[in-house]
């Protein structure tokens, strides 16, 4: 059984598409919102906003974000990696395992007299 859907699918250009018909419908200033975001897919819904807030970004959002002066909030230890790329999957792999190996705490060995 399928469902017919209406409107614009919910990604990409489709969701500022419905952010613009949210805030026109409702009265809202797009100039002042907020938009926030991890996904390079959600460009256009960012740039449809006045304040944007790229959270724990994906490795394409943070350059863009970067380059556009967005506001960017990480709050994890690992940064997110792209896992097409192998540079970017060995860089988190030596993270991880540095934060292993650096909590780990080997018995002290104390030589006999």
């Amino acid at each position: 059984m399928s469902i017919p859907v209406e409107g614009p699918f919910c990604h990409a250009e489709g969701k500022a598409e419905l952010l613009r018909a949210l805030a026109a419908s409702r009265g809202y200033d797009l100039a002042a919102s907020f938009a926030y975001s991890d996904s390079i897919s959600d460009v256009p819904m960012l740039r449809a906003v006045g304040h944007t807030v790229v959270v724990n970004p994906e490795p394409e959002l943070r350059e863009l974000a970067l380059t556009e002066c967005w506001q960017l909030l990480d709050t994890g230890a690992l940064p997110r990696v792209s896992r097409a790329s192998p540079r970017d999957v060995a860089r988190l792999a030596g993270r991880a395992a540095g934060s292993v190996v650096s909590s780990v705490r080997l018995p002290r060995v104390v030589p006999e007299a």
